[in-house]
């Protein structure tokens, strides 16, 4: 029984280790309706771990700081915000669940009067590449092989580096099309100079897949490749 029951502390102890809460950084959008006038709302979100941080940008020049901001391993989101106002500073309160690229939750709040008010919120994640992603390729004899990339995207721009046996090389030609991602990578190798295009699309999942087309001065070969963002740690 002893020995049982160490068994099955030891798995929940491994189990609560290996949990995390998913990756909801990025730019976020949603739209507030105020007496018949839709206003478009923007949530700039960093995450360290399960402390969130950012901004609120809305119309009329308002910018707001989220404060206490966090979030669960199973994806649960809160935190407030003070709004400026001539008749004095409102707390807004944001709670709910991200799914993916998706947030269903409520805000709250207090009328002048002192009623509590609510509202849905249904902000969705715009689609970027920035950030860390878990990539792997699998070489011609099966051999799985896997890099960390460093990605930043600005419009149709993408740069960043790829960490390969603790070697790190800047991507080259970085684009981001409706959905194609393209870019370079060149390395020294065996004497010869390595030419690898990557070519991918990002899925629904979120996830990147395509191919890598590597020169060795010549003699061309091509690997399926595939990318997840990384979990945020």
């Amino acid at each position: 029984m002893k020995t049982s029951f160490l068994i099955l502390a030891t798995l929940f102890l491994a189990l609560r280790t290996w949990a995390a809460p998913p990756d909801v950084s990025g730019k976020w959008k949603w739209i507030y309706d105020r007496d018949g006038e839709s206003l478009n709302i923007e949530l700039n979100l960093e995450q360290k771990g399960s402390k969130l941080t950012g901004k609120i940008n809305a119309p009329e020049g308002r910018q707001m700081e989220i404060q206490e901001g966090r979030i669960a391993d199973d994806g649960t989101i809160d935190f407030y915000t003070n709004l400026e106002r001539d008749s004095g500073p409102l707390k807004i309160s944001f709670a709910g669940k991200a799914d993916g690229d998706s947030i269903k939750g409520k805000t709250i709040y207090a009328s002048d009067g002192g009623e509590k008010r609510e509202r849905d919120w249904t902000p969705k994640r715009e689609a970027s590449l920035s950030g860390k992603w878990d990539s792997s390729f699998k070489r011609s004899d099966g051999t799985a092989m896997e890099t960390t990339l460093t990605l930043k995207q600005e419009g149709e721009k993408l740069t960043g580096t790829q960490a390969f046996n603790e070697n790190e090389t800047e991507i080259r030609d970085g684009k981001v099309e409706a959905g194609q991602i393209t870019f370079r990578i060149l390395r020294e190798r065996d004497g010869r100079t390595v030419t690898s295009k990557y070519r991918g699309k990002l899925q629904k999942d979120n996830t990147i897949k395509g191919e890598i087309e590597s020169d060795w001065t010549g003699e061309v070969r091509k690997l399926e490749w595939e990318a997840r963002k990384a979990k945020a740690k």
